[in-house]
């Protein structure tokens, strides 16, 4: 998934007269990834919508791994607080 998020995001910094949601590559990859989220709900929504949920899909597993990982709260906080 993090290949595929990569992927959209070297494809705006690399065409820079194609960067638009709407254009067949990224819409593309915007399916892939909505497929490998598993969400039926969002893929009759714009590319762009996709790729945001995506993104926010991954950061949630990752959030939630962190705090399995910590399994205690109060460490997940002082994780994000440090300086």
């Amino acid at each position: 998934m993090l290949d595929v998020i990569r992927g959209i995001r070297n494809h705006f910094a690399h065409h820079f007269k194609i960067t638009s949601f709407p254009d067949q590559s990224i819409r593309g990859r915007c399916r892939k990834l909505i497929s490998l989220t598993q969400r039926a709900d969002v893929e009759d929504k714009p590319p762009r919508l996709q790729y945001i949920g995506g993104i926010a899909f991954l950061l949630g597993k990752i959030a939630i791994k962190l705090v399995r990982a910590t399994k205690n709260t109060n460490k997940l906080g002082k994780l994000w607080m440090h300086k």
